[in-house]
């Protein structure tokens, strides 16, 4: 399998881990998605010693360094099996843009933490599967709380509840981490 993912010059150690993650689930070619100015010749160098799989894509991004939403149609024209995006993505309104774009038209499964979904914390009713496209979404309580509006608190009074309900209404998979993860 083929994965693909975002990133931004801000989290340098994000790629790592993402890039560690997909090997460990058994992806062949990890693919990173990155804005111009971190797909230079040293940090390609250092993904491409790290294991033959890992390949980079430079994106458009943005002044401040997050992938630009211009980069959407480049990214969704590479043949993936999956696309994660999510942790060091950043949240520029146009990155943002980016994230909504690949939810909207990807007609791959999608696997969204952390900044991609933030991307979705001011309207979380756009956070919605497609007939056909699987999602998975891996908040924590926090970016949960975020989602939906509500406290960390009440998101960790009815764990449960609040991740199966979340499921149900946007047709996704979530697994709400934390002590006792919980997966719906």
């Amino acid at each position: 399998m083929k994965l693909s993912n975002g990133f931004t010059r801000l989290i340098p150690s994000l790629l790592i881990f993402v890039l560690y993650g997909a090997s460990l689930a058994c992806f062949t070619v990890a693919l990173k998605g990155l804005p111009l100015s971190v797909a230079s010749a040293v940090w390609s160098g250092v993904i491409a010693s790290m294991a033959a799989e890992y390949m980079t894509m430079p994106l458009d991004e943005t002044p401040a360094g997050t992938i630009d939403f211009a980069a959407l149609d480049r990214v969704l024209e590479v043949k993936t099996d999956v696309i994660a995006v999510g942790p060091g993505v950043g949240t520029e309104p146009s990155t943002a843009a980016f994230v909504q774009g690949l939810v909207e038209r990807s007609g791959v499964p999608l696997v969204l933490d952390a900044d991609g979904l933030n991307a979705f914390s001011g309207d979380p009713d756009r956070l919605i599967a497609r007939d056909g496209v699987e999602m998975v979404i891996t908040p924590h309580p926090g970016e949960m709380a975020r989602l939906m509006n509500r406290t960390v608190e009440e998101v960790q009074r009815d764990r449960l509840d609040v991740a199966r309900d979340f499921a149900a209404a946007h047709r996704l998979h979530v697994v709400l981490k934390g002590h006792r993860t919980i997966i719906a």
